[in-house]
């Protein structure tokens, strides 16, 4: 009916659970031809074999034998994907019927566009949003656009992003072989805006398409506010700095990240935002060794960040670095990024 394949890839661990709403949402789907890929990441629940008997070849089903996390599961959906746009869909997220149809006709407007990100709303409070697209702040972290703002119609223009989520998005074949797929040293958190930031700085385009929607019901898998994705988020926006930013965002960004940890020290007091939130639910005793493992790691690491930096940056097409108006006038500031939970 509309020709192009388009590959939907669904990352599972342990979400038998979670299958069967976000499966058959892909099933439904008014577009055609797609294929649906789901990469179990090692899952004890028995998730592969309930698929297997549920839907039969209905569903492509990729076993790994461990957990690769978030992204080295995606990469081995991308190897079995055929499709020219592959789009990725969180196990927690249920999809609306016209959610690929809405991705891949705004893809096709543009061969410059690598990607695209879906309206994104809570599963468990639909008129919420959990977000239209990533924002940078900058010092290597992101956080979603129009996170928690109810949705009354403001965010119904398709606009520029510097990097789609990966719970909900479109990807341009081409743009993904070019970015070499996700670093699969992340795991999970931050993944989504290395390869989005990578494909950028090679001179692609993310556009938010407000009609394609899909609701999450968040951090299904890790916890919203575990130590484990506090370590993550924090190490992984070290890898995106060294690898993806241009050097005078490097320079500059001790002090943006200063000036992030002012506002958590604010508010962990006040009990507000990601902070104040994991002070109730982990404790802020750990927050310091936390931080600690993250440089910590981000320093072991640094010979390997600063030759995929010299590739990443190698991409990038002559003028104005790409990443430039995303760090500067169109960047969160740290009230904004750190305030909202």
């Amino acid at each position: 009916m509309f020709e192009a394949l388009a590959s939907v890839v669904v990352v599972n661990w342990n979400g038998k659970h979670l299958l069967e709403e976000c499966i058959d949402s892909l099933l439904a789907q008014t577009y055609s031809p797609v294929e649906v890929i789901l990469v179990d990441n090692g899952s004890k629940d028995g998730s592969g074999e309930w698929v297997r008997g549920r839907y039969g070849d209905k569903v492509r089903l990729v076993e790994l034998a461990q957990n690769l996390g978030f992204a080295g599961g995606n990469n081995a959906g991308f190897d079995a994907a055929q499709g020219e746009f592959i789009l990725m869909l969180n196990n927690d997220a249920v999809a609306d019927p016209r959610w690929v149809e809405e991705l891949v006709r705004v893809a096709q407007t543009d061969p410059k566009i690598g990607g695209c990100s879906s309206k994104i709303l809570l599963h468990q409070e639909r008129d919420l949003f959990e977000n239209t697209g990533l924002l940078m702040y900058p010092d290597g972290s992101a956080r979603g656009r129009a996170r928690l703002e109810r949705d009354e119609g403001q965010y119904e223009t398709m606009t520029d992003i510097p990097a789609p989520s990966g719970c909900a998005c479109l990807y341009r074949r081409a743009a993904i072989d070019q970015a070499e797929g996700f670093d699969p040293a992340f795991f999970c958190y931050g993944d989504d805006v290395e390869l989005g930031l990578k494909c950028l700085v090679a001179g692609w385009r993310f556009v938010y398409v407000p009609k394609a929607v899909a609701w999450h019901k968040e951090s299904q898998t890790s916890g919203k506010y575990s130590p484990m994705k506090a370590f993550l988020v924090e190490r992984n926006r070290l890898w995106v700095m060294i690898k993806t930013y241009p050097a005078g965002a490097l320079l500059a960004s001790p002090w943006h990240t200063a000036r992030r940890y002012w506002w958590n020290v604010k508010a962990l007091w006040q009990g507000e935002g990601t902070a104040g939130r994991f002070r109730k639910e982990s404790g802020a005793g750990s927050l310091v060794w936390i931080l600690l493992k993250a440089y910590g790691s981000a320093l072991m690491q640094l010979g390997r960040l600063l030759k995929e930096r010299r590739r990443i940056q190698s991409m990038r097409p002559p003028g104005e670095h790409p990443l430039k108006p995303w760090l500067g006038k169109k960047a969160l500031s740290a009230r904004e990024f750190t305030m909202i939970a």
